[in-house]
């Protein structure tokens, strides 16, 4: 199964607001069409801090671990308790 992608939808919905209408793409087609995105359910999803860019990631023994769960990790791995370390980190 494809990996899912998701939008932002205000910057959808300004998107197609701005766009032109012509004879193709009239004024009622543009309507339904910001009406069928703003009534559309919003997806379930957070950002996430991957693992290369936690401060909980550091240089141990030849790899690079979790320090808070004390496994080891790879840079494109996440999890819920991941906080982005500052660029003085």
């Amino acid at each position: 199964m494809a990996e899912k992608e998701y939008i932002e939808r205000e910057a959808l919905i300004e998107k197609i607001s701005k766009l032109e209408v012509d004879g193709a793409f009239t004024e009622s087609f543009k309507n339904v069409t910001l009406k069928t995105i703003s009534e559309e359910p919003a997806a379930d999803v957070h950002q996430v801090v991957r693992c290369g860019q936690c401060k909980s990631y550091k240089l141990r023994g030849g790899g690079y671990w979790c320090v808070l769960h004390m496994v080891r990790i790879h840079n494109d791995d996440y999890c819920s308790y991941g906080q982005k370390r500052s660029e003085q980190e």
